[in-house]
């Protein structure tokens, strides 16, 4: 069985927030107003979740 990676819900879960928004600070995207607060929150939670964001362009690139 393979390791369970952090999902953005996970995340979201932690961070006390949604996974839109979360989705929202990762991608850095402006347009929509999120605190500054939020932001750090949603940070932490990316740190102690080990989350890590998949590009699935990258994915495909590499299938056999």
């Amino acid at each position: 069985m393979g390791k369970k990676y952090a999902t953005l819900k996970d995340v979201a879960k932690l961070a006390g927030t949604t996974a839109s928004t979360v989705s929202y600070v990762l991608s850095g995207k402006e347009g929509r107003y999120i605190s500054q607060d939020m932001r750090q929150r949603v940070m932490k939670a990316v740190e102690q979740t080990g989350y890590v964001t998949v590009s699935y362009t990258h994915l495909r690139a590499h299938e056999t």
